[in-house]
Protein backbone atom coordinates (compact mmCIF):
# COMPACT_ATOMS: atom_id res chain seq x y z
CA UNK A 1 0.00 0.00 0.00
CA UNK A 2 1.52 3.37 -1.21
CA UNK A 3 0.75 6.86 0.44
CA UNK A 4 0.46 10.17 -1.02
CA UNK A 5 0.17 13.08 1.12
CA UNK A 6 -2.45 15.81 -0.55
CA UNK A 7 -1.91 19.37 0.46
CA UNK A 8 1.71 19.55 1.06
CA UNK A 9 3.49 19.17 4.45
CA UNK A 10 1.75 22.33 5.97
CA UNK A 11 -1.61 20.41 6.66
CA UNK A 12 0.65 17.71 8.31
CA UNK A 13 2.23 19.57 11.21
CA UNK A 14 0.25 18.72 13.68
CA UNK A 15 2.03 16.21 15.70
CA UNK A 16 -0.14 15.47 18.44
CA UNK A 17 -3.20 15.20 16.35
CA UNK A 18 -4.48 11.61 15.41
CA UNK A 19 -3.87 9.92 12.10
CA UNK A 20 -7.14 8.38 11.47
CA UNK A 21 -6.86 5.16 8.42
CA UNK A 22 -9.98 4.68 6.48
CA UNK A 23 -9.35 1.54 4.30
CA UNK A 24 -12.04 0.05 2.43
CA UNK A 25 -10.46 -1.76 -0.11
CA UNK A 26 -7.82 -3.82 1.49
CA UNK A 27 -9.28 -6.76 -0.83
CA UNK A 28 -10.88 -7.43 -3.57
CA UNK A 29 -13.78 -8.44 -1.30
CA UNK A 30 -13.65 -5.19 0.09
CA UNK A 31 -13.71 -3.37 -2.69
CA UNK A 32 -16.35 -5.38 -4.65
CA UNK A 33 -18.30 -4.78 -1.12
CA UNK A 34 -17.83 -1.08 -1.27
CA UNK A 35 -21.71 0.79 -1.31
CA UNK A 36 -21.23 4.32 -0.12
CA UNK A 37 -18.89 6.25 1.44
CA UNK A 38 -20.57 9.22 3.57
CA UNK A 39 -18.92 12.27 5.06
CA UNK A 40 -20.57 14.05 8.35
CA UNK A 41 -20.82 17.19 7.28
CA UNK A 42 -22.64 19.81 9.41
CA UNK A 43 -24.06 23.01 8.26
CA UNK A 44 -24.69 26.15 10.02
CA UNK A 45 -23.23 29.48 10.54
CA UNK A 46 -21.76 32.02 8.50
CA UNK A 47 -18.05 33.36 7.94
CA UNK A 48 -16.47 37.02 7.17
CA UNK A 49 -14.52 36.14 3.94
CA UNK A 50 -12.39 38.96 1.37
CA UNK A 51 -15.54 39.98 -1.04
CA UNK A 52 -13.60 38.92 -3.97
CA UNK A 53 -15.28 35.56 -4.69
CA UNK A 54 -18.19 36.18 -2.37
CA UNK A 55 -20.15 39.44 -3.14
CA UNK A 56 -21.82 39.31 0.19
CA UNK A 57 -18.44 38.95 2.11
CA UNK A 58 -19.85 35.89 4.07
CA UNK A 59 -19.97 31.75 2.92
CA UNK A 60 -22.03 29.38 4.54
CA UNK A 61 -19.65 27.02 6.88
CA UNK A 62 -19.71 23.32 5.71
CA UNK A 63 -16.48 21.38 8.13
CA UNK A 64 -16.33 17.73 6.91
CA UNK A 65 -16.27 16.13 10.28
CA UNK A 66 -16.14 12.49 9.44
CA UNK A 67 -16.45 9.94 7.14
CA UNK A 68 -17.78 6.56 7.27
CA UNK A 69 -17.57 3.44 4.60
CA UNK A 70 -20.56 0.97 4.02
CA UNK A 71 -20.39 -2.38 2.79
CA UNK A 72 -23.43 -4.95 1.18
CA UNK A 73 -23.18 -7.50 -0.65
CA UNK A 74 -23.92 -10.20 2.46
CA UNK A 75 -19.79 -10.52 3.09
CA UNK A 76 -20.42 -9.22 6.80
CA UNK A 77 -18.12 -6.84 6.24
CA UNK A 78 -18.69 -4.08 8.82
CA UNK A 79 -19.03 -0.09 8.51
CA UNK A 80 -15.91 2.21 9.29
CA UNK A 81 -15.96 5.13 10.98
CA UNK A 82 -13.39 7.89 11.15
CA UNK A 83 -13.75 11.45 12.84
CA UNK A 84 -16.87 12.40 14.85
CA UNK A 85 -18.16 8.74 16.07
CA UNK A 86 -17.73 9.26 20.00
CA UNK A 87 -20.78 10.70 22.36
CA UNK A 88 -17.67 13.05 23.72
CA UNK A 89 -17.73 14.69 20.32
CA UNK A 90 -20.72 15.44 19.74
CA UNK A 91 -22.78 12.68 19.83
CA UNK A 92 -24.49 10.25 17.13
CA UNK A 93 -24.11 11.65 12.59
CA UNK A 94 -27.94 13.08 12.31
CA UNK A 95 -29.06 11.69 8.82
CA UNK A 96 -29.65 15.53 7.70
CA UNK A 97 -26.02 16.50 8.59
CA UNK A 98 -24.65 13.31 5.95
CA UNK A 99 -24.04 13.07 2.44
CA UNK A 100 -23.72 9.69 0.92
CA UNK A 101 -21.57 9.06 -1.63
CA UNK A 102 -23.49 5.84 -3.64
CA UNK A 103 -20.53 3.84 -5.22
CA UNK A 104 -21.48 0.40 -7.45
CA UNK A 105 -18.42 -1.60 -5.58
CA UNK A 106 -19.90 -4.75 -6.70
CA UNK A 107 -20.59 -3.64 -10.30
CA UNK A 108 -16.82 -2.65 -10.45
CA UNK A 109 -16.82 1.17 -9.54
CA UNK A 110 -13.81 2.37 -7.80
CA UNK A 111 -12.52 5.90 -6.74
CA UNK A 112 -9.31 6.72 -8.72
CA UNK A 113 -9.25 10.34 -7.75
CA UNK A 114 -8.79 12.42 -5.00
CA UNK A 115 -8.97 16.22 -4.40
CA UNK A 116 -8.54 19.06 -1.73
CA UNK A 117 -9.85 22.15 -1.60
CA UNK A 118 -6.93 24.69 -0.06
CA UNK A 119 -8.15 28.01 -0.64
CA UNK A 120 -7.32 27.98 3.12
CA UNK A 121 -5.20 25.78 4.83
CA UNK A 122 -5.44 23.54 6.35
CA UNK A 123 -7.84 21.68 3.21
CA UNK A 124 -11.32 22.39 3.91
CA UNK A 125 -13.01 20.53 1.17
CA UNK A 126 -12.48 17.42 -0.73
CA UNK A 127 -13.77 15.94 -3.74
CA UNK A 128 -13.67 12.14 -5.08
CA UNK A 129 -14.06 10.74 -8.74
CA UNK A 130 -14.58 7.33 -9.86
CA UNK A 131 -13.50 5.54 -12.94
CA UNK A 132 -16.82 5.99 -14.00
CA UNK A 133 -16.21 9.85 -13.97
CA UNK A 134 -19.04 10.38 -11.03
CA UNK A 135 -17.60 13.15 -8.50
CA UNK A 136 -19.07 13.89 -4.92
CA UNK A 137 -18.05 16.89 -2.85
CA UNK A 138 -17.97 17.33 1.29
CA UNK A 139 -16.75 20.30 2.81
CA UNK A 140 -16.39 24.07 0.91
CA UNK A 141 -16.70 23.42 -3.05
CA UNK A 142 -18.03 26.99 -3.59
CA UNK A 143 -14.18 28.18 -4.22
CA UNK A 144 -10.41 27.48 -4.09
CA UNK A 145 -7.44 26.24 -5.70
CA UNK A 146 -8.30 22.68 -5.84
CA UNK A 147 -4.89 19.98 -5.53
CA UNK A 148 -5.89 16.72 -6.97
CA UNK A 149 -4.12 13.19 -7.01
CA UNK A 150 -5.12 10.37 -9.61
CA UNK A 151 -4.03 7.11 -8.85
CA UNK A 152 -1.24 5.61 -10.97
CA UNK A 153 -2.06 3.41 -14.21
CA UNK A 154 -2.79 -0.11 -12.84
CA UNK A 155 -3.46 1.65 -9.08
CA UNK A 156 -6.22 2.23 -7.04
CA UNK A 157 -7.72 4.51 -4.15
CA UNK A 158 -8.08 1.85 -1.57
CA UNK A 159 -8.59 3.94 1.83
CA UNK A 160 -7.42 7.81 2.84
CA UNK A 161 -5.92 8.92 6.55
CA UNK A 162 -7.22 11.84 7.65
CA UNK A 163 -7.04 14.10 11.04
CA UNK A 164 -9.40 15.87 12.23
CA UNK A 165 -8.00 18.35 14.77
CA UNK A 166 -9.25 22.17 14.70
CA UNK A 167 -12.70 22.06 17.03
CA UNK A 168 -15.82 23.65 15.81
CA UNK A 169 -19.25 23.94 16.50
CA UNK A 170 -18.84 25.55 20.02
CA UNK A 171 -21.74 24.75 22.54
CA UNK A 172 -23.20 28.37 23.69
CA UNK A 173 -22.06 28.91 27.23
CA UNK A 174 -20.40 25.57 27.83
CA UNK A 175 -17.25 26.99 25.94
CA UNK A 176 -17.01 23.17 24.45
CA UNK A 177 -16.40 22.06 21.00
CA UNK A 178 -18.65 19.60 20.00
CA UNK A 179 -16.83 18.25 17.05
CA UNK A 180 -13.43 18.57 15.17
CA UNK A 181 -12.75 19.17 11.68
CA UNK A 182 -10.15 17.80 8.41
CA UNK A 183 -6.83 19.38 8.96
CA UNK A 184 -4.85 16.86 6.45
CA UNK A 185 -5.69 14.46 4.10
CA UNK A 186 -3.31 11.35 2.60
CA UNK A 187 -4.85 9.17 -0.27
CA UNK A 188 -3.86 5.20 -0.47
CA UNK A 189 -3.26 3.12 -3.32
CA UNK A 190 -2.31 -0.41 -4.31
CA UNK A 191 -2.24 -2.35 -7.25
CA UNK A 192 -5.19 -3.62 -9.18
CA UNK A 193 -4.48 -7.01 -8.97
CA UNK A 194 -4.67 -7.61 -5.25
CA UNK A 195 -5.54 -11.11 -3.78
CA UNK A 196 -8.94 -11.75 -2.31
CA UNK A 197 -9.49 -11.87 1.59
CA UNK A 198 -8.79 -9.09 4.45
Amino acid sequence: MREVILGGRESRNYNFVQYEPLIWGASEQGLRSLTSLCGYVPTGGRARVPAAPFPSGVRSINELCGISAQFGGGHGIAQRVIGLQKESDGGVWREENSSHFEIDGPGGEYLNEISVNLSNKPPNGLKLRTNRNREFIWGDHQTGVWETFQAPEGEIIVGMILTFGKGVGRLIGNNKYTRTKMRSLSALTMPLGIADGD
